[in-house]
C-alpha cells in the first residue's frame, strides 16, 4: 500500500475499497502496513487533537467495513483518556485487528525506535511503558492498583479468528517488535510460546543500502527459534521529515517456519498480493538483490514524491559528472518534456571539453538546452563590491551568480531548480551558501562520488540502454572551474576503485567514526582494510605521515564547521546508514580532537626515538611480546612489521599472509605507542633492512631509528663473521650505519666487542619459545599455552594451522 502522509481520507478510502475487493476474491485475513490511515513521519501533526480525533473516526469506518465477513489488520493511531509524559491524552502506535465489524484486539506496539529519524517516544506510548507503569503502580500503592511484577509478555496474546479453515491464533505485532536483538524482550518468541500459528508483522520501514538483506537474515533467525509462519507486510512510497527523504520499498514477503521465503513481493509494486497457507507450499527462490540496481530505485521514488505532476524542473548542466547524472536522472523519472538544462560558462574558466559534454548529454537526452554566459554578471558584482579576481570571494560570486539564473527561470515559469551537490561536498562545505548548494531537493546529497559515477553508469546500461553520459565524463577529473587549473581536493576512486575521502565521509556519518580511529588504524596498517581501499592506496596519496596527518585534521575542521551549510540545504534522500539532514543531528560547535588522537598525532608526527621490530611473526611468540611491551614504554614509537617470504627462509611460507597479520594484531594490537607496517604481507615480498630505513626515514624525517635485533644476530661481529654481516643485504654498510638495540637474554649473553658501532644492548629475562618451536609442538599436537597469547593459541588451534 502506498501510504499518503497526513491524508486519513485518502488512505482510509483506499483500505475500505481493498476490503470490499477482497472478500469478493474469498479472502479471509487483508492485512494492511503500520500507519496505514495517517503516513508515519508526518511530525507533530500527531499532537493536533482535531487530526487524532477526524483518524479515531476513521478507523470506525474501516472497522465498520469488517461486518461483510472478513478480517482486517491495519496500523493506525489509538487513543487513551491517560495522560502520557508530556500532559497530554495519550496516543499509541497501534494495529486494529477487526472481524465482523467489531474490534477484536488494539495490539500496541512494544519496542518503539528512538533512533536515527525516528523519535517514537515523543509522540507515542508503547506497551511496554503501560507494563512498566501497572508495575510501578503495584508497588508504590501496596497493591491497591496496578499489577504485581507486571511484564511486557504478560500483555502479548494471540487472538483467534474465524477463517475458512477453522480457528486461527494469530500474532500482531509492529515493525520494530521484529528487529528485538537490541531490547531485552522478544514478542515475537513471546506469542509464539503462547500457542500463535501465525504472526503478522506490520511494518513502515524504510528502505536503506541492504537492509533487505539484514531482515531476511533477523526473520531466519527469529524463526529458527519461533518455528511459526510469519508475515511481513510493508508500505510504499516516500515521507519526508522537512529535511530528509525517506523511501518505503515495500517488498513484503511471506515465510514459512523454517524463515524460508515462500512469496516476496516486488519492491516499489502498490498493489494486494494474496496467498494461500498449504502444507505443501514450496519455499522460492529470493530475488536477486543488486546495490546499484536497488540504489537507484530508491532515487527513483524519492524524486517521484519530490516533483509533483505538472512541475516541471531547470538543472545546471556544466559538464560535469554530478550535474549530468542529475539530468540524467530527472529525464528518467520525469519525461524529457519536463526538464530543462542551462550552462553558465564564465569567461575562459570553462574548459571547450566540459562545454561539448554538456551540450552532448543535453542532445542525447532530448531535453531543452541553453548557454547563458555569466561573466558580465560576475564582473558588475565584482565591481560594485571590490571583490578581486583570482581570490575565493572571487569564485562564491561566479556559483551564486549561477544560482540566481536558476532561481529566475524557475520561478518565472513556476517550475524548481535542483541542487547537483553530491555527499562529499555536502560533509565538507565544497559548495556555496546560496549557490550550488541551493535548490528545491538534492537528489545527490546522500551518494559518494564513486555511487554517482555507479549510478551513472547505471543510467547508461540499463535505464537509456545507450551512452547518454559520456565515458570522457564519468572518468573525468572532477573540477569546479571557478579558477584557472582548479581540481576537486578529493581522492574519489572510480568505478572500480573507492576513493579514499569517499570513504572518509562514509566512516563519519555511516559508521560514525572519528580522526581518533583513523589514525589509529592508519598507525596499525590496517586502515585499507577497514575503509576496503586498494592496497598502496594511502602511500600512493600522502608520501609520508606528515602529509597524512595534515590531511586528516584539514578535513576534520572543514566537516565540522560546515555544518552551517548544511543545516541549510534542500531536502536529501536517504539512501545509506546515516544520511545528513535530520538523520543525523548536528549542532554548531567548534572543531574538538580527543586526547588520544593529539597522543596518536605526537607520536607518529615527532617522534624523537622510533624502534623498529621486524620479525616473521609466524607465529609471533609471547617473548616477543614481552620483548615488544619494555621497548614500547622506553620509545616514542615502535613499529611492527612482520616480514614477508624470504627466499633463504621457505618456512615462513607455511601459512597464508593473512593468518600471519591476524596473529601479529592479536598479539601486539593493544600496546601503547605501536604502529603496524603490513605491507610486506599485503605485497607478499620481503623488504630488506636497508629499505626499511629509507622508507621510514622518509616518513620521520627527524627521528632517531633504531632496529630491534636478537644477539644471535650480531654474534661474531668483531670479526665481520655475524649473519648481519655475512647474509644480509648490505650487510656492512648498515652494520656501521644503523642503529640497533641488541636483546640479551641468559640463554644469548652479548660481547660487547661483538656489537655493531651504534647499539644498545636490552636485557630481558631468560625467554623461550621460538616461532619453531612452536609449529613444531602444534605439529605434534603438543600445548603451545606456555609459549604464545592465549588469543594465538586459539586462532592457530581454530584455523588448524601448521599441520
Amino acid at each position: 500500500m502506498k501510504v499518503v502522509p497526513g491524508r486519513p481520507d485518502i488512505n482510509c478510502q483506499f483500505i475500505i475499497r481493498e476490503i470490499a475487493s477482497a472478500k469478493k476474491r474469498g479472502i479471509d485475513i487483508i492485512v494492511f502496513p503500520e500507519m496505514c490511515t495517517t503516513g508515519y513521519l508526518i511530525g507533530d501533526k500527531f499532537e493536533e487533537d482535531s487530526f487524532i480525533d477526524d483518524v479515531l473516526r476513521r478507523n470506525k469506518e474501516i472497522v465498520d467495513a469488517t461486518s461483510i465477513g472478513i478480517t482486517a489488520i491495519f496500523g493506525t493511531v489509538s487513543r487513551t483518556n491517560a495522560k502520557g509524559e508530556d500532559g497530554r491524552p495519550r496516543i499509541h502506535n497501534s494495529a486494529v485487528i477487526a472481524a465482523g465489524g467489531q474490534i477484536l484486539s488494539i495490539n500496541i506496539k512494544s519496542l518503539q525506535p528512538n533512533y536515527r529519524i525516528f523519535n517514537d517516544d515523543k509522540h507515542f506510548y508503547s506497551l511496554r511503558k503501560i507494563a512498566e507503569e501497572q508495575d510501578q503502580l503495584y508497588r508504590q500503592s501496596d497493591g491497591r492498583t496496578g499489577r504485581l511484577c507486571a511484564n511486557l509478555n504478560d500483555y502479548l496474546n494471540p487472538i483467534p479468528i474465524k477463517s475458512s479453515v477453522g480457528i486461527v491464533k494469530i500474532g500482531v505485532i509492529l515493525c520494530e517488535d521484529m528487529w528485538h536483538q537490541d531490547y531485552a524482550f522478544n514478542p515475537t518468541k513471546t506469542l509464539a510460546r503462547k500457542g500463535a500459528n501465525l504472526i503478522f508483522n506490520i511494518s513502515a520501514s524504510p528502505w536503506t543500502w541492504q537492509k533487505n538483506r539484514k531482515r531476511h537474515q533477523v526473520v531466519k533467525d527469529l524463526l529458527s527459534e519461533c518455528h511459526v509462519p510469519f508475515v511481513y507486510v510493508n508500505n510504499t512510497g516516500a515521507q519526508n521529515t522537512g529535511k530528509n527523504i525517506i523511501v518505503f520499498d515495500g517488498s513484503s514477503t511471506i515465510y514459512n517456519e523454517n524463515g524460508e521465503i515462500l512469496l516476496e513481493v516486488d519492491p516499489y509494486v502498490d498493489e494486494s498480493m494474496d496467498f494461500e497457507f498449504t502444507p505443501d507450499a514450496n519455499p522460492v527462490d529470493k530475488r536477486e538483490l543488486d546495490d546499484t540496481r536497488e540504489l537507484y530505485a530508491a532515487m527513483v521514488c524519492a524524486t517521484k514524491s519530490m516533483a509533483p505532476d505538472g512541475v516541471n524542473v531547470f538543472v545546471g548542466l556544466s559538464g560535469g559528472i554530478d550535474s549530468a547524472t542529475t539530468a540524467a536522472h530527472l529525464v528518467d523519472v520525469l519525461g524529457k518534456s519536463r526538464v530543462t538544462a542551462i550552462n553558465m560558462p564564465m569567461g575562459n574558466l570553462n574548459s571547450a571539453k566540459t562545454q561539448r559534454i554538456a551540450r552532448e548529454v543535453a542532445k542525447n537526452l532530448g531535453i531543452k538546452y541553453e548557454v547563458i554566459p555569466i561573466t558580465e554578471i560576475v564582473e558588475a558584482i565584482s565591481k560594485a563590491t571590490g571583490v578581486m579576481p583570482s581570490t575565493l570571494a572571487y569564485e562564491n560570486v561566479q556559483a551564486r551568480a549561477r544560482m540566481e539564473i536558476l532561481a529566475a527561470y524557475a520561478q518565472k515559469t513556476g517550475a524548481y531548480f535542483v541542487c547537483n551537490s553530491n555527499k562529499v561536498e555536502v560533509a565538507f562545505g565544497y559548495g556555496t551558501m546560496y549557490g550550488d548548494i541551493a535548490g528545491f531537493y538534492a537528489p545527490l546529497g546522500d551518494l559518494v562520488k564513486r555511487e554517482v559515477r555507479l549510478i551513472a553508469n547505471h543510467l547508461n546500461n540499463s535505464r537509456f540502454r545507450r551512452k547518454i553520459i559520456p565515458m570522457e565524463c564519468i572518468n573525468q577529473t572532477p573540477t569546479a572551474e571557478l579558477s584557472k587549473g582548479q581540481k576537486d581536493p578529493f581522492d574519489y576512486g572510480d568505478l572500480n576503485r573507492r576513493g579514499y575521502h569517499d570513504e572518509m565521509v562514509r566512516a563519519y556519518t555511516e559508521f560514525r567514526r572519528n580522526p581518533e580511529w583513523i589514525l589509529e588504524m592508519y598507525i596499525n596498517g590496517t586502515l585499507e582494510t577497514h575503509l576496503k581501499l586498494e592496497t598502496g592506496t594511502l602511500k600512493a596519496l600522502f608520501p609520508n605521515t606528515v602529509d597524512f596527518v595534515e590531511d586528516l585534521k584539514h578535513w576534520w575542521i572543514k566537516f565540522q564547521n560546515s555544518f552551517f551549510k548544511r543545516v541549510q540545504c534542500p531536502p536529501i534522500p536517504i539512501f545509506s546508514k546515516r544520511a545528513f539532514g535530520r538523520d543525523i543531528e548536528e549542532s554548531l560547535m567548534t572543531p574538538f580532537f580527543s586526547q588520544k588522537f593529539l597522543t596518536l598525532e605526537k607520536a607518529v608526527i615527532s617522534p624523537s626515538r622510533i624502534v623498529v621490530f621486524g620479525s616473521g611473526c609466524n607465529p609471533p611468540a609471547i617473548h616477543h611480546r614481552i620483548i615488544c611491551e619494555t621497548i614500547s614504554r622506553e620509545c616514542d614509537l615502535l613499529i611492527i612489521t612482520p616480514s614477508g617470504i624470504r627466499k633463504d627462509k621457505p618456512e615462513s611460507a607455511f601459512i597464508e599472509n593473512s593468518h600471519r597479520k591476524i596473529m601479529t594484531l592479536l598479539t601486539f594490537g593493544d600496546l601503547g605507542n605501536t604502529m603496524f607496517d603490513l605491507s610486506d604481507l599485503d605485497e607478499n615480498v620481503f623488504t630488506p633492512t636497508h629499505l626499511l630505513y629509507e622508507k621510514y626515514r622518509k616518513q620521520f624525517p627527524l627521528a632517531e631509528i633504531f632496529f630491534l635485533v636478537g644477539g644471535d644476530l650480531i654474534r661474531g661481529g668483531r670479526s665481520g663473521n655475524s649473519e648481519i654481516q655475512k647474509s644480509w643485504v648490505k650487510g656492512q654498510e648498515i652494520w656501521n650505519g644503523l642503529n640497533y638495540i641488541l636483546i640479551s637474554h641468559p640463554d644469548c649473553n652479548i660481547d660487547p666487542g661483538d656489537a655493531p658501532p651504534h647499539s644498545e644492548i636490552l636485557s630481558v629475562r631468560n625467554l623461550k619459545g621460538r616461532s619453531t618451536l612452536i609449529r613444531e609442538r602444534v605439529l605434534e599436537n603438543q600445548p603451545i599455552s606456555d609459549l604464545v597469547m592465549p588469543e594465538v593459541e586459539e586462532y592457530i588451534l581454530c584455523k588448524k594451522l601448521y599441520k
